[in-house]
């Protein structure tokens, strides 16, 4: 038994996606924090890779500034710089506090232009008390190493809490209270089109980083993009959730629809879609989507694109020499399917697996083609071993039964001689029953049987079959229910054949049928073909197909304390055959169903 799923209320659902993305931004910061932390090292050598390159940017600058003007601005205190030639003399300085300052600040030295050095005269980083970007950015370095373990341990716990916040919620998203999915407006929206809106969206806020912002406005932008890139994230993987759950993800998709349109077209056009045609559709759409990513991220230059299209132009002969073997193949196995099972597939032209494919399909149509013959010659030798058996039988069991008839003529008194003769009566009769059964199935399987197909008034047959079977029917307790519409119903038929089928039919109701209970014979016509059909509950227990009650010799009486032989629906198949209609049987639990088919007469 299937377990139902857990309904979730909307006020838990909300509260647990806003904890879920305020984990996952606080564990993606608290990480790439401690990651930071230890990827600096100790707190000195951190802060001077962080102090480098701003030092190395002023020095830069004064340099820039001296050789253009002559003169340098003085920096903000505490910094302080030395410019001076190749000789040690000094051409520029802005010092403030002399020697004091040179002896207790860290030091960098640039050459620009191989003409002057640079000399920037910096306090200790742990000093640093401005809101200058390089401050900044040693404050943080500074906090990020001082705890970077725990940093990482805290980040790292947040993100497995979003995590299974994630998965409950992916979970318990779009459930309805009865167990059904549940799909809202974002959901309905194609697949592909949704994703792509999506991307744009992430794409707009990690533009926000580029913002020309410093300071706390550039850490409150930093936190915004955060939390929305999480806010789109978990709401992209919610409906990618809810559409799996519906069996949407792929036939919402504008792609899907493209596809089933063109296979549509192919079905209406009675045929599927050439392999070559796929291949060329498929080879397209690629070479579309790497076109359409170089664009995006502005890789294509020209050498580039002289190299994708000369894969291109190599690529398309190949695929299409293994997309012509494969139609080849396929047009082979087709024809094998028709019937043709002589066909040969041409293996010229192929080489590899494409060969070696062909080859073993032409290994198959000539295994099939000797199962056939074997096939056939073994239904031949038992159709005529049939036939000539219950012709030397029938010869010796006519004498039999005149001699017995006889017998009873004579009327002998003996009791015992009585009884004897009676069994010997009912007997051959049984046994002369069974070899005409025998005799007609084999020439109603070959086709030896004469049939005269003409109009003729099913409504009439009916009430004659009715009638002839009502006594024996009521001897069963079965009741017989016919039903035949007002107008009568001519079919092309013939009446000797389509009688011995209802025959036999009737005469099964009589034997097999579960006593009081009712049989129904219904009469319908339909377009062009007039349908016969006869219902009734089996007696006993039917563990058998209905394809197995079909074949020869089979009968639903596992027993067999009953008269029969087990030929009389297969007999009945073949007479409906050969008139150019057909016979359906279906089995339901202990309800016996055959449905017989004529063509109405015009």
């Amino acid at each position: 038994m299937e377990k139902k799923k857990r309904y979730y209320p909307l006020p838990i659902r909300v509260t647990v996606w806003v904890l879920t993305v305020l984990l996952l931004c606080g564990g993606v910061a608290l990480t790439a924090l401690g990651g930071v932390g230890v990827a600096l090292g100790e707190k000195a050598t951190a802060q001077a890779r962080i102090v480098k390159p701003y030092l190395d940017s002023y020095a830069s600058k004064a340099a820039e500034s001296y050789a253009r003007e002559g003169a340098v601005e003085k920096l903000p205190a505490p910094y302080s710089y030395v410019i001076t030639n190749e000789r040690g003399e000094v051409l520029a300085a802005t010092y403030d506090g002399g020697a004091y300052l040179a002896s207790s600040s860290d030091t960098h030295h640039r050459k620009h232009d191989a003409d002057v050095t640079v000399t920037v005269y910096c306090p200790p980083a742990d000093t640093l008390t401005g809101n200058s970007p390089m401050e900044q950015a040693v404050r943080l370095v500074t906090v990020a190493v001082s705890g970077c373990r725990g940093y990482l341990i805290g980040g790292l716990l947040g993100l497995c809490l979003s995590v299974a916040g994630l998965v409950f919620l992916c979970c318990a998203v779009g459930r309805r209270r009865d167990g059904g999915v549940a799909l809202c407006w974002v959901d309905r929206i194609p697949f592909d089109v949704f994703t792509l809106l999506w991307a744009v969206l992430c794409g707009l806020c990690g533009g926000l980083l580029r913002l020309p912002f410093g300071g706390a406005l550039r850490v409150v932008l930093l936190l915004a993009a955060m939390l929305c890139l999480a806010v789109l994230l978990t709401s992209w993987l919610f409906s990618v959730a809810v559409r799996a759950k519906s069996g949407t993800l792929w036939r919402n998709t504008l792609i899907g629809g493209l596809w089933r349109a063109l296979q549509r077209a192919s079905a209406a056009a009675g045929r599927h879609l050439p392999v070559v045609w796929q291949v060329v559709g498929v080879l397209l759409a690629v070479s579309a989507a790497e076109l359409l990513a170089l664009l995006a991220f502005d890789l294509l230059t020209r050498r580039l694109l002289v190299l994708w299209l000369a894969e291109k132009v190599l690529l398309l002969p190949l695929l299409l020499w293994a997309a012509l073997g494969l139609t080849r193949l396929h047009g082979g196995l087709r024809r094998m399917a028709d019937g043709d099972i002589t066909h040969q597939v041409s293996t010229r032209h192929l080489t590899g697996g494409l060969k070696a494919a062909a080859e073993d399909i032409n290994r198959l149509g000539d295994g099939l083609q000797e199962a056939v013959e074997q096939q056939i010659k073994s239904e031949r030798m038992k159709t005529e071993l049939i036939t000539n058996v219950s012709h030397d039988i029938k010869t010796p069991l006519t004498s039999i039964i005149n001699y017995v008839d006889l017998m009873e003529k004579e009327n002998p008194e003996d009791p015992t001689l009585q009884e004897y003769l009676a069994v010997l009566s009912r007997q051959s009769a049984r046994l002369k029953k069974l070899v005409d059964d025998l005799l007609e199935a084999s020439k109603a399987s070959t086709g030896n049987l004469s049939v005269d197909c003409a109009p003729c008034r099913l409504n009439v047959l009916l009430e004659q079959v009715v009638g002839e079977y009502s006594e024996r029917a009521q001897a069963a307790d079965v009741t017989l229910c016919p039903a035949y519409p007002n107008e009568t119903v001519t079919a092309l038929a013939d009446g000797r054949h389509l009688w011995r089928v209802l025959d036999n039919l009737l005469c099964n109701v009589c034997k097999y049928a579960q006593p009081h209970t009712r049989a129904y014979l219904d009469l319908t016509a339909e377009g062009n073909t007039a349908h016969i059909v006869l219902r009734n509950v089996s007696r006993e227990a039917l563990h058998i197909s209905a394809d197995e009650l079909m074949e020869r010799f089979v009968r639903g009486d596992d027993s067999r304390h009953t008269e029969g032989s087990g030929l009389g629906l297969a007999i009945s198949r073949s007479l409906m055959e050969l008139q150019g209609g057909g016979l359906n049987l279906t089995v339901d639990g202990d309800l016996f169903k055959v449905e017989l088919t004529l063509p109405l007469a015009e």
